[in-house]
């Protein structure tokens, strides 16, 4: 019985304006736009996009739990978002 290869994407875990820039890689954003169950914690790498741009992996920063703002580091190049996608056995 064969499979076929698994396809993983890099999927949104946060949605962010990346028209929010403070300086280089360095965006402003939101917790409460997290997916549900998503850990929000300062150091911890989340991946961000927005419908227009694209996606990419960051570093949380700044973490305020009270208001949910946060600031975050961009740490690559961002890409189109794919879904996430397992294959069942043939």
């Amino acid at each position: 019985m064969k499979s076929r290869p698994r396809e993983i994407g890099m999927v949104r875990q946060l949605t962010v304006d990346f028209n929010r820039l403070l300086r280089d890689n360095v965006i402003r954003g939101n917790a409460r736009r997290a997916v549900p169950g998503t850990v929000i914690a300062v150091g911890e790498t989340v991946v961000v996009g927005d419908d227009d741009w694209g996606v990419a992996p960051a570093r949380v920063l700044e973490y305020d739990e009270g208001s949910g703002a946060l600031v975050l580091e961009v740490l690559a190049e961002l890409q189109p978002e794919a879904s996430a996608t397992v294959s069942k056995s043939a």
